[in-house]
């Protein structure tokens, strides 16, 4: 029996939204661009630098979550009376 390959769907998942991220970095630029607004080199690293910063948040924290759920950390106490 051959071993089912788990990698696949992730690492296609990771290429299309990787490839949407980056034509959505581009129709910024260009909107940007296109309406006249000056921003500095400076400023395109730190809008760039902010948008990872927060991606990379949100993937920890959703996470945690995940980890917290799993491993059942979520659940409530038991009860000492059931009956009441």
């Amino acid at each position: 029996m051959k071993a089912k390959a788990h990698w696949i769907a992730p690492a296609l998942a990771i290429i299309v939204l990787g490839g949407l991220t980056c034509a959505l970095g581009l129709a910024v630029f260009d909107t940007y661009r296109t309406l006249g607004v000056q921003i500095s080199a400076f400023g395109w690293i730190a809008l760039a630098a902010a948008s990872v910063v927060t991606l990379a948040l949100s993937a920890l924290l959703m996470g945690l979550s995940f980890f917290s759920a799993r491993r059942g950390f979520d659940d409530r106490p038991p009860r000492d009376d059931e009956a009441l």
